[in-house]
């Protein structure tokens, strides 16, 4: 029932912060052709299910509003039970980081822009350093407060052409079966696809939660929904809000430094048709002309539904090749590295015991193209029972640094990395060196689980 337009073209109305009243009267006779769990589907995918709640809440008497009405008001008990867990801890990290040059970015930082905060919907703690070292501060002080290492979207670590490491460190609270918050730890420039990067400089200073705190400038900050657009493949009512209220609130914006941060990071498409939905949605709204209204012209590049595994392939692939090509890559090695970007976005990435290839991050594997997850002991666990009789005991260890504090461990065909008393093992496409998980079991105590 309906095309992904109808669908996108409702959404807009019920996320968005001020309707009018013709306009949610419009929206609700479009609802009467559309699924209702369909749309409810849409609106939590745009993450403005708060904002559609309210504006629902004047439409009250018609069957098909009462359904998503109803699905949605469950929804927002759930999230304000979450959040009211959440919150204190969140409050607690962002005093205890403050002075360990972390910076908060994404949804924190915009929430602060509206005029009514709780309109704004709140995830992850998107966390920002410069450094590895500052990471590791951090990481530190989350573990110290019980904060768990992420089994779902495992923390990774790549390096930039100049050797530099960046990457993501994730963590949950209290655990990985029903965790209530989690911290994004980002390090250095911030990844856009398989291998794109966007610099994040420019700060200043602002309160978060009440909390004294430093957040990117508005460049930086506009630069980085485009980026995040990339990464999710979806134009959503909550980045067009959020572009929204950060030009309401910021005058002089340099529109220039905007279009070449998203150029850098392949996001300058994605960004135009969200800044374009934005004038679209709010009359009035001024935007650069390079925004244009790719929708209308047809060349999209954000879908307004879910976006087929398949096409997020080939859309990340086109963006490495782009990007390869910027940076004046030979024709074949730039081609190589777009179909890797292929391959590993339609690749099962479960960790399981194989030949891994390549083995270990040591010198030509550090790359921006091969992203190294990290396993931690909650996962390893698991696979080093299963390998224990195929694999025999470590046996003479070596070790060499990969940056402050983070060591590559390796005995026989085992590797893995130890980073302040724990052990990780490495892995880019998932296989994991039975003699890997033998080897942290060894460095950490572990017995076999019988």
């Amino acid at each position: 029932m309906g095309s992904a337009d109808h669908y996108w073209d409702v959404v807009s109305v019920l996320g968005r912060l001020s309707p009018r009243d013709e306009d949610l009267q419009r929206a609700a006779a479009e609802m009467e052709r559309l699924d209702p769990r369909a749309l409810y589907t849409e609106i939590v995918r745009s993450r403005v299910y708060t904002i559609a709640l309210r504006n629902l809440g004047g439409l009250a008497g018609r069957d098909d509003v009462a359904v998503v009405h109803a699905a949605l008001k469950d929804l927002d008990g759930k999230e304000t039970a979450r959040r009211a867990q959440a919150l204190p801890e969140t409050r607690a990290v962002l005093r205890r980081v403050r002075d360990l040059d972390a910076r908060v970015i994404k949804g924190l930082s915009l929430r602060e822009h509206y005029a009514d905060p709780e309109l704004r919907h709140i995830g992850d703690l998107d966390l920002h350093v410069p450094d590895w070292e500052s990471a590791r501060q951090i990481t530190r002080v989350l573990r110290e407060r019980g904060w768990r290492w992420d089994t779902h979207e495992f923390p990774w670590i790549k390096w930039t052409d100049g050797g530099s490491l960046y990457g993501q460190l994730t963590m949950v609270l209290p655990d990985n079966e029903d965790p209530h918050s989690r911290v994004d730890l980002h390090i250095g420039p911030f990844s856009v696809g398989h291998s794109t990067l966007m610099p994040l400089v420019g700060w200043r200073p602002r309160d978060v939660l009440g909390v004294p705190s430093v957040v990117p400038c508005a460049e930086s900050e506009i630069a980085l929904i485009g980026a995040h657009a990339v990464n999710d493949g979806l134009l959503s009512m909550k980045d067009v809000n959020d572009a929204h209220v950060l030009l309401s609130r910021h005058a002089g914006v340099d529109w220039g430094a905007v279009e070449e941060l998203c150029r850098g990071a392949g996001a300058l498409k994605a960004m135009g048709e969200i800044l374009s939905a934005a004038a679209r949605v709010y009359p009035g709204t001024t935007v650069p002309a390079w925004a244009g209204d790719a929708r209308r012209s047809g060349d999209t590049y954000l879908s307004t539904g879910e976006e087929p595994p398949g096409v997020r392939a080939d859309r990340v692939r086109r963006l490495a090749l782009d990007d390869e090509r910027a940076r004046g890559r030979d024709a074949s090695l730039a081609e190589r590295v777009a179909e890797e970007a292929y391959a590993y976005f339609t690749a099962d990435l479960t960790p399981r015991l194989d030949a891994p290839v390549p083995a270990a991050p040591d010198g030509p594997h550090r790359r921006r193209d091969l992203c190294w997850r990290l396993l931690p002991k909650e996962t390893w666990q698991g696979l080093a029972d299963r390998a224990a009789p195929h694999a025999g005991a470590p046996g003479p260890t070596s070790d060499q640094e990969l940056a402050s504090g983070m060591r590559l461990v390796r005995s026989g065909k085992g590797t893995v990395v130890a980073l302040d008393g724990e052990v990780f093992v490495p892995t880019v496409w998932g296989a994991v060196e039975p003699e890997s998980t033998v080897l942290a079991r060894a460095l950490t105590g572990e017995r076999i689980r019988r």
